[in-house]
């Protein structure tokens, strides 16, 4: 059971929001979720290796919250004070059915009465979300490093050839988000205006899930139609193209030679930054 002094924070959040929980409504509240077994919690605690975090296991119980729970409010940067909060919010008030995927640290802060807490949960969060931008873009370096060691040689965008021989001199390949925002559109836009009369451009929709999609990109961008007819310019689903070929980001434009490998790579984001 919840000790006398957390009990009173959730009936003051129960009264402040006039429910009427009944007595057996608060019975669930008190009852804390199921442990994890043992060897769980030891996987766990290796993770989340710190003082902080196996103290909040230690009083975890006195607070009638589980180990897994004290785990799980270490990850978010959160006390035990602040999983009972956020417990409570989510079981007791409308946050808990107004958005029932919101994560901890938001629903703490949207919820916060006092700007001395808002900015306290607002910090929280900028800090995780830099520490998940970090991981994801290293775990993205290392698919890029992985991808070229794997396809590097491979010729993935292959020059079209008529009775053997070369029907272009050089071959353009756009990549582009499905959500192409104004700038990229400019950026291939301008791609297309400058590509000589003996290059080809093929261009690749990241995200594009439908014909729809590439036929809305295709109008937004205002591709000639003569020029697809003709074949001087394809638009196509990526396929898995732009992870495969290991590039940095979207918009990228390559160039193609006449073997099949990529001679130059250019990204327009990137040369402003």
């Amino acid at each position: 059971m919840i000790n006398n002094k957390y009990k009173a924070t959730y009936a003051a959040m129960i009264m402040s929001y006039s429910f009427g929980v009944s007595a057996a409504s608060e019975q669930d509240v008190d009852k804390s979720i199921t442990d994890i077994n043992n060897t769980q919690v030891a996987i766990l605690s290796s993770t989340l290796k710190s003082a902080n975090t196996q103290s909040m296991m230690a009083n975890a119980e006195s607070m009638g919250l589980t180990k897994i729970e004290a785990v799980q409010a270490a990850s978010w940067n959160l006390t035990l004070e602040d999983w009972v909060k956020y417990k409570a919010l989510m079981k007791l008030t409308p946050r808990g059915i107004w958005s029932k995927d919101i994560d901890p640290v938001t629903a703490l802060g949207v919820e916060a009465t006092t700007e001395e807490e808002r900015r306290k949960y607002a910090t929280i969060s900028l800090k995780l979300e830099t520490q998940r931008i970090e991981k994801e873009l290293a775990f993205e370096r290392t698919r890029q490093s992985v991808a070229k060691d794997m396809f590097g040689d491979m010729p993935l965008i292959m020059p079209t050839k008529k009775n053997g021989e070369p029907a272009y001199k050089s071959v353009i390949a756009l990549f582009s988000s499905v959500n192409c925002d104004h700038e990229c559109l400019e950026y291939i836009k301008d791609s297309l205006r400058t590509a000589s009369k003996t290059t080809k451009v093929d261009i690749y929709i990241v995200g594009a899930e439908s014909d729809e999609d590439i036929y809305k990109f295709s109008s937004d961008v205002g591709v000639d139609t003569d020029l697809v007819n003709s074949g001087k310019i394809t638009l196509n689903y990526d396929s898995g193209k732009f992870m495969k070929l290991g590039l940095r980001e979207l918009p990228a434009k390559i160039t193609v030679g006449q073997n099949g490998k990529i001679q130059n790579e250019s990204y327009p984001y990137l040369t402003k930054k």
